[in-house]
């Protein structure tokens, strides 16, 4: 394979860059997903308009997985992964309920260690980005109980909420964003700082969640100069070519293809600078999709994007060897098509 084929396919990575750029001429009749699109998790989401998120979850199971970093240094795990469940929300295992216009959400893994979170949505309507963490008994707040040790957080990190669920067996995505929450037991660490996403199932309660009033789309998300490759035959239309800007990626794609850009700039001037060094090139590769999933943590996606974009660029990283050829038009197209499927998980 030729240094500049290893370019185009370094930077077929940058395919990803055209996906997130729209592909402004594809055809009409595109079939990836309503409004929410395909959940970037498991599946279509069947109940997609029953909430008043941009973003859809898998109704049908709850997960989770954050990590429990202490002051110490150590990092544990508070995972699950089960079919939802109603008897789980309402016995405040694991889940999603509400009580008046508190949201609660449950997470126990197999250790016995448990995670609830709070937020009045009638003060943080839902959705909402990086709302902020306050002590018990405020608007926001955290418990986390593990091994004995009872920790409450106090103001520092924010939590995501991407779905307002306004029926039963919605998924409420979301994800922990540094928040620390400090011991009040004689035993244990001092501190723990939580981060990471989760996928609980909304079960209802008592009174009615405050959710933000679905707004028309009016704007316009700019996808660029970026075209489906003429030999693909993956029917997809990114954003509904850029009229929607709430479809799951499409609120992040000019902060995502800016800074993609510049990872495409990058790459582009470390092959160039490979030389005769035949392995150079690969690790120019790396680079790319290492530098692209750092711009998905600087656009502060949504947790549901985030899990859609890493699958795109897997899918990606997975097909460009086997796609490569001395036809670059040929290539672009074989990637488009393989990634089909993760192309519209995301758009």
């Amino acid at each position: 394979m030729s240094l500049s084929l290893h370019h185009h396919r370094a930077i077929s990575a940058l395919l990803a860059l055209g996906l997130l750029a729209g592909c402004s001429t594809a055809p009409s009749n595109y079939v990836g997903g309503g409004a929410a699109g395909t959940d970037a998790g498991a599946g279509t989401d069947a109940t997609a308009g029953a909430d008043s998120g941009a973003a859809s979850g898998d109704n049908t199971k709850n997960s989770a997985a954050v990590a429990a970093k202490d002051d110490t240094g150590k990092t544990t795990q508070v995972d699950n992964n089960k079919p939802a469940t109603k008897a789980d929300a309402e016995g405040k295992v694991l889940g999603a309920a509400s009580a008046g216009d508190m949201l609660t959400l449950f997470i126990t893994d197999a250790s016995g260690t448990v995670l609830v979170v709070y937020i009045d949505s009638k003060k943080h309507p839902l959705p909402a980005k990086a709302i902020p963490v306050g002590e018990p008994a405020t608007d926001v707040y955290v418990t986390y109980t593990s091994a004995g040790a009872v920790y409450n957080s106090k103001a520092t990190g924010t939590i995501d909420i991407d779905v307002c669920p306004e029926a039963d067996g919605v998924a409420v995505v979301g994800k922990f964003n540094g928040v620390v929450v400090h011991n009040v037991a004689p035993i244990g660490a001092k501190t723990v700082t939580l981060t990471g996403a989760f996928n609980l199932v909304y079960y209802g309660g008592a009174g009615k969640l405050t959710c933000k009033k679905k707004e028309e789309t009016g704007g316009k998300v700019e996808l660029g100069k970026f075209t489906k490759p003429a030999a693909a035959t993956c029917e997809a239309n990114p954003c509904d070519g850029g009229t929607n800007t709430n479809r799951n990626c499409c609120p992040y794609v000019p902060c995502i293809s800016t800074c993609w850009t510049k990872c495409v700039n990058n790459v582009q001037g470390c092959v160039m600078g490979c030389g005769i060094d035949m392995t150079c090139p690969q690790k120019c590769v790396a680079e790319v999709y290492a530098c692209q999933s750092k711009c998905l943590v600087t656009c502060e996606v949504s947790a549901t994007c985030a899990t859609a974009m890493e699958k795109l660029n897997k899918c990606e990283e997975a097909n460009s060897e086997a796609c490569q050829g001395d036809d670059e038009a040929k290539a672009d197209a074989c990637v488009f098509d393989k990634c089909c499927a993760e192309t519209k998980a995301a758009f």
